[in-house]
C-alpha cells in the first residue's frame, strides 16, 4: 500500500508515467481505474483562511501536469462544533474550477458528485473557509490520462 502511494505521489508531483500494478494482481476499482490512481486530498482550514489541498500525510501541494484529477466526493467536517445551527461555508478551487459547500450543523457533510469535476492542470488545488469555525476538508477522486479542458476554453479545439 505504501509503495503504491509513493508511486502515485511521485507520478503526480513529477509528472512521470505511473507504473502498472505490481504483477497485475490488482483489478480496476468500481471507478474503472486501478487502485494506484485513487487519490485523497485533505486540508485543515481555520476560519477565514485558505489552504492548499495536499495528498493525505504528505503536506506537499499537488501539481497536475500529465493527468486530470476527477473529483468524485467532498467531505467537510466542522472541528469542535456542538451547535447544530452553525453555518458551514467552504469554497474549493479545483484547478480553476470552483465548488462551494454551504451546510448547517456540527455533523460531517459528505457531498457525492454524480458528474464529478475535472480539475484543470497546472492550476491551484485549494480550499477557503468562509465559516466562523475550523473545518477539515477531504477531497476524493482519481487520476486519468490526459488533461481536462481549461476553464473558458473552446471544447472544439
Amino acid at each position: 500500500m505504501i509503495r503504491h502511494l509513493a508511486a502515485l505521489l511521485a507520478a503526480a508531483l513529477l509528472a512521470v508515467p505511473l507504473p502498472a500494478a505490481a504483477g497485475g494482481k490488482f483489478k480496476k476499482t468500481h471507478l474503472t481505474v486501478p487502485p494506484e490512481r485513487l487519490l485523497s486530498l485533505s486540508a485543515s482550514v481555520e476560519p477565514s483562511t485558505a489552504e492548499s489541498l495536499t495528498p493525505d500525510a504528505s503536506g506537499i501541494p499537488l501539481v497536475l501536469q500529465k493527468y486530470a484529477l476527477i473529483v468524485t466526493d467532498v467531505i467537510v467536517t466542522p472541528v469542535a462544533v456542538q451547535d447544530t445551527t452553525t453555518p458551514i461555508w467552504i469554497s474549493l478551487t479545483l484547478g480553476g474550477r470552483g465548488f462551494e459547500v454551504r451546510r448547517l450543523g456540527a455533523q460531517t457533510h459528505h457531498i457525492s458528485l454524480g458528474g464529478a469535476i475535472a480539475a484543470t492542470p497546472n492550476q491551484p488545488l485549494g480550499v477557503s473557509n468562509h465559516s466562523t469555525v475550523p473545518v477539515s476538508v477531504n477531497v476524493l477522486g482519481y487520476l486519468v490520462d490526459g488533461q481536462s479542458q481549461p476553464t473558458g476554453g473552446n471544447p472544439e479545439q
